[in-house]
């Protein structure tokens, strides 16, 4: 096959290599891929740790919610007794997904269920369900006078819909979000719910909750 000039500048600029059989790059190659192996094992036992942490937690929780009360963190604390270290371990339950949005068809029930106490836990929002010319929603935001990735990243931040639907370029359908401070309201004013808004209640915690271990201080959520 004939050499063609495209083939000749990828050569051309081709890194010069140079083979090596040490033994000391063998032996250093070898510590690498072992710890490579042993830090994905490591990583996957963390893993399937964190979700049984966050199984239980979650099984707590609706215990919990049976005798109203409406936990949204878990700490996991050594007694004083113990004689290993280890860092305090969090469980937090947070409801700033999408998922935790009920339909404006649900505001009669919620209103029947809830009644003085539904404007304390829910309120009506617009909820972002496209964003159709991210061009238009950009420069309406700054014109505004928003700084547009105070409220976007790829795709429109939790909490950020109300925003975003004042703007051209996002579709939007209208929906019950829980307000802020949502469970420590249910914490204090819950146990005046009728027994079929509790149940309502607890039903839609399973739905709408999401859990996110943290270990130690230093540790991130998953």
């Amino acid at each position: 096959m004939a050499t063609t000039a495209k083939s000749v500048a990828k050569t051309a600029n081709a890194l010069p290599e140079y083979i090596t059989q040490d033994s000391s790059f063998i032996t250093v190659t070898l510590q690498a891929l072992s710890a490579r192996a042993n830090k994905a094992q490591y990583e996957a036992q963390e893993k399937e740790a964190k979700e049984g942490l966050a199984t239980q937690a979650s099984a707590l929780r609706q215990a919990q919610a049976e005798s109203d009360n409406y936990i949204g963190l878990v700490r996991v604390v050594q007694p004083e007794s113990a004689t290993k270290e280890m860092p305090p371990i969090r469980i937090e339950f947070k409801l700033a997904s999408k998922d935790s949005a009920l339909k404006m068809t649900e505001l009669d029930t919620v209103n029947e269920l809830s009644g003085g106490l539904r404007p304390q836990l829910f309120e009506p929002v617009k909820i972002v369900t496209e964003i159709h010319d991210p061009q238009a929603l950009y420069e309406a935001l700054k014109s505004a006078g928003h700084n547009p990735w105070d409220y976007l990243s790829l795709s429109v931040k939790d909490g950020m819909d109300n925003i975003i639907s004042q703007h051209p370029g996002a579709t939007t359908v209208e929906a019950l979000m829980p307000k802020t401070g949502f469970l420590a309201r249910l914490q204090e004013f819950g146990k005046n719910l009728s027994d079929d808004a509790k149940y309502y209640i607890r039903r839609y915690l399973e739905r709408a909750l999401s859990s996110a271990v943290t270990l130690g201080s230093r540790g991130k959520a998953s």
